[in-house]
Protein backbone atom coordinates (compact mmCIF):
# COMPACT_ATOMS: atom_id res chain seq x y z
CA UNK A 1 0.00 0.00 0.00
CA UNK A 2 2.80 2.55 0.81
CA UNK A 3 4.47 1.43 -2.87
CA UNK A 4 1.39 2.54 -4.47
CA UNK A 5 1.35 6.53 -2.57
CA UNK A 6 4.55 6.96 -2.79
CA UNK A 7 3.81 6.51 -6.93
CA UNK A 8 0.98 8.42 -6.85
CA UNK A 9 2.56 11.12 -4.82
CA UNK A 10 5.23 10.89 -7.46
CA UNK A 11 3.71 11.27 -10.70
CA UNK A 12 1.66 14.57 -9.34
CA UNK A 13 5.07 15.47 -8.52
CA UNK A 14 6.00 14.59 -12.24
CA UNK A 15 3.40 16.55 -13.83
CA UNK A 16 4.43 20.04 -15.73
CA UNK A 17 2.05 22.45 -13.59
CA UNK A 18 3.45 20.68 -10.53
CA UNK A 19 7.03 21.02 -11.53
CA UNK A 20 6.44 24.57 -13.10
CA UNK A 21 4.62 25.90 -9.21
CA UNK A 22 7.41 24.48 -7.55
CA UNK A 23 9.88 26.19 -9.59
CA UNK A 24 7.97 29.54 -9.29
CA UNK A 25 8.46 28.48 -5.29
CA UNK A 26 12.04 28.17 -5.52
CA UNK A 27 13.14 31.28 -7.78
CA UNK A 28 10.27 33.66 -7.42
CA UNK A 29 10.58 35.08 -4.38
CA UNK A 30 14.46 36.26 -5.26
CA UNK A 31 13.71 36.92 -9.31
CA UNK A 32 11.37 39.51 -7.64
CA UNK A 33 13.60 41.05 -5.92
CA UNK A 34 15.95 40.94 -8.96
CA UNK A 35 13.56 42.11 -10.97
CA UNK A 36 12.63 44.82 -8.65
CA UNK A 37 16.19 46.13 -8.47
CA UNK A 38 16.78 45.92 -12.38
CA UNK A 39 13.19 48.18 -13.00
CA UNK A 40 13.58 50.25 -9.78
CA UNK A 41 17.06 51.57 -10.63
CA UNK A 42 16.52 53.19 -14.21
CA UNK A 43 13.08 54.35 -12.76
CA UNK A 44 14.13 56.45 -10.07
CA UNK A 45 16.02 58.81 -12.58
CA UNK A 46 12.45 59.47 -14.22
CA UNK A 47 10.69 59.91 -10.44
CA UNK A 48 13.17 62.59 -9.62
CA UNK A 49 12.80 64.59 -12.76
CA UNK A 50 9.16 64.38 -12.06
CA UNK A 51 9.24 64.91 -8.59
CA UNK A 52 6.96 61.71 -7.87
CA UNK A 53 8.02 58.55 -5.81
CA UNK A 54 4.11 56.67 -7.02
CA UNK A 55 5.94 54.98 -9.74
CA UNK A 56 8.45 53.30 -7.75
CA UNK A 57 5.94 52.47 -4.66
CA UNK A 58 3.54 50.60 -6.81
CA UNK A 59 6.60 48.81 -9.09
CA UNK A 60 7.69 47.21 -5.41
CA UNK A 61 4.06 46.87 -4.18
CA UNK A 62 3.98 44.49 -7.61
CA UNK A 63 6.82 42.76 -7.08
CA UNK A 64 6.55 42.24 -3.38
CA UNK A 65 3.20 40.47 -4.37
CA UNK A 66 4.81 38.28 -6.54
CA UNK A 67 7.47 37.25 -3.92
CA UNK A 68 4.41 36.72 -1.29
CA UNK A 69 2.57 34.33 -3.86
CA UNK A 70 5.74 32.84 -4.19
CA UNK A 71 6.14 31.92 -0.58
CA UNK A 72 2.90 30.77 -0.65
CA UNK A 73 3.54 27.95 -3.12
CA UNK A 74 6.73 27.22 -1.39
CA UNK A 75 4.77 26.77 2.39
CA UNK A 76 2.28 24.30 0.69
CA UNK A 77 5.72 22.64 -1.22
CA UNK A 78 6.66 22.35 2.86
CA UNK A 79 3.20 21.23 4.08
CA UNK A 80 2.84 18.75 1.40
CA UNK A 81 6.23 17.13 2.44
CA UNK A 82 5.39 16.86 6.03
CA UNK A 83 2.03 15.57 5.67
CA UNK A 84 3.32 12.80 2.81
CA UNK A 85 1.05 14.08 0.49
CA UNK A 86 1.95 14.92 -3.37
CA UNK A 87 1.48 19.12 -3.48
CA UNK A 88 -2.00 20.96 -4.14
CA UNK A 89 -1.35 24.11 -6.03
CA UNK A 90 -4.39 26.22 -6.84
CA UNK A 91 -5.40 29.34 -8.53
CA UNK A 92 -3.41 28.16 -12.04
Amino acid sequence: MTARVDNERREEVARTKTSLALLFAMLGGPLAALCNLMIDYPTVDRACVDGSSLVLHVLSLVFLLVALAATDDAAEGVRSFLEGRAPRFTGR
